[in-house]
C-alpha cells in the first residue's frame, strides 16, 4: 500500500532518531515500496544544518501544540455563521448516528463547505453556541455530511447542529507538513532559509521575463 507519510517518517527518523537507510528501509531495500526509497534518498542529501533546522522547528511546533487549550477549554464559538466571512461554517440537520468500530459517525443533511479529512467542531446553535464535540469529516455528498467524533460528546447532540472548521486541530499538522515539504522537495527556498545563501539575479531569466513585463505597462 502507498504511504503518504513516507517523507515525514524518513525525515524524523534521520534527524531526530539518528536512523540510517538500514534502519529505515531494512535489509531488503529492493523489496521496499518505491515511495519509501525515494523519501530516504532525499533525506540522505540533507546536511547537518538542515537536520538541525528540522529538529529545532519540529520541537517548537510540538511545544506550541502542547500549550494549546485542551478539548473543552474553548467552550464557545463566538461568531454567528453570517459573521464568519469565508470561514468554514454550516448549520445542518442531524439525520442519524452510527456506531462503528472506530467511533460514532454523525450523519447530517444540508450543503456545507467541508471536504473529507477536515477537522470540525459540533455545536448547539444559539446566541452563544456551545461546543459539544470535535470530529473529522469522513464522507461528503451534495446534501450530506458524515462526521466521526473524536471522543464522546459533552451531551446528546441536538437535531440542529452548527459545524465549524476546527483550525486549532489542523494548524500544527499544517506546520509539520510545510516543514517536511521544505526539506524533502526540490526547491530553491531551502538554501536561502537554512544556509543563508544570498539570492542571485538570473540574467537569463531576467531577459526572458522583464521585457514582457515592461511592455505591458
Amino acid at each position: 500500500a502507498r504511504c503518504y507519510q513516507s517523507e515525514a517518517c524518513a525525515l524524523r527518523h534521520a534527524c531526530v532518531e539518528g536512523g540510517s537507510s538500514e534502519t529505515f528501509l531494512g535489509s531488503n531495500r529492493d523489496e521496499r515500496a518505491s515511495k519509501a526509497v525515494d523519501a530516504w534518498a532525499f533525506v540522505e542529501k540533507l546536511d547537518d544544518a538542515a537536520k538541525d533546522y528540522y529538529r529545532r522547528w519540529s520541537t517548537l511546533i510540538d511545544v506550541e501544540a502542547a500549550s494549546a487549550p485542551p478539548d473543552g477549554a474553548r467552550a464557545v464559538v463566538t461568531k454567528r455563521p453570517e459573521e464568519r466571512r469565508g470561514d468554514a461554517c454550516a448549520v445542518l440537520q442531524k439525520v442519524g448516528e452510527t456506531l462503528r468500530d472506530d467511533g460514532v459517525v454523525v450523519e447530517c443533511s444540508g450543503a456545507s463547505p467541508f471536504s473529507v479529512g477536515d477537522c470540525v467542531l459540533l455545536s448547539a446553535e444559539g446566541d452563544l453556541p456551545t461546543i459539544l464535540a470535535r470530529g473529522g469529516v469522513v464522507e461528503v455528498q451534495a446534501d450530506k455530511l458524515s462526521i466521526i467524533l473524536r471522543g464522546s460528546s459533552a451531551k446528546p447532540l441536538p437535531a440542529t447542529l452548527r459545524i465549524d472548521g476546527d483550525g486549532g486541530a489542523t494548524s500544527s499538522r499544517s506546520q509539520k507538513a510545510a516543514l517536511t515539504e521544505l526539506l524533502t522537495s526540490d526547491n530553491d527556498v531551502r538554501d536561502l532559509i537554512i544556509s543563508y545563501r544570498e539570492p542571485v539575479f538570473d540574467a537569463q531569466l531576467g531577459q526572458k521575463w522583464l521585457p514582457p513585463a515592461f511592455d505591458d505597462q
